[in-house]
């Protein structure tokens, strides 16, 4: 009866039956608060190592690819000065371009595709049941990091 919770109650929530523990009480509205800060705490931390990769890989392929300009730079007005036209020069660039830049961003979405699995997991821990959702959010997700990359 609720008497005899009360009777075993102490002020801090810990149930105790003679000085023996038992377990603890809390409240819905605790129960909720420590759950969202502990999501919070989460989603914070997510945002911020997702960032942190995002900009360190573009920044990354950006020295990259600056550092390679101007030392192909050379290697192209030798290619002309052989006979290669300007086409055929666009077309090699291009190419090296292309690999450059399209090379990272399929890895990473092949990497969050495998990744998918384990962090459904990880969202079914924290109560997201509906596998629709995680998918819909996770290509949503997916294409907006594809606008940014090419901007």
């Amino acid at each position: 009866t609720k008497e005899e919770i009360a009777n075993l109650l102490d002020d801090k929530g810990t149930i105790s039956d003679n000085g023996q523990f038992i377990g603890n009480v809390e409240t819905k509205e605790d129960y909720l608060m420590g759950t969202y800060a502990l999501s919070g705490g989460f989603l914070f931390t997510g945002f911020l190592l997702g960032f942190s990769f995002i900009l360190g890989a573009a920044l990354i392929i950006y020295y990259k690819q600056y550092s390679e300009g101007h030392e192909d730079q050379k290697s192209y007005k030798i290619l002309q000065e052989v006979g290669m036209s300007k086409e055929q020069v666009k077309k090699t660039i291009n190419s090296q371009i292309l690999l450059v830049f399209f090379m990272p961003i399929t890895l990473a979405v092949v990497h969050f595709c495998a990744a998918l699995v384990m962090l459904r997991q990880m969202l079914l821990l924290f109560g997201v049941l509906d596998s629709v959702l995680i998918y819909l959010v996770s290509a949503a997700t997916i294409a907006i990091i594809i606008c940014l990359y090419f901007i």
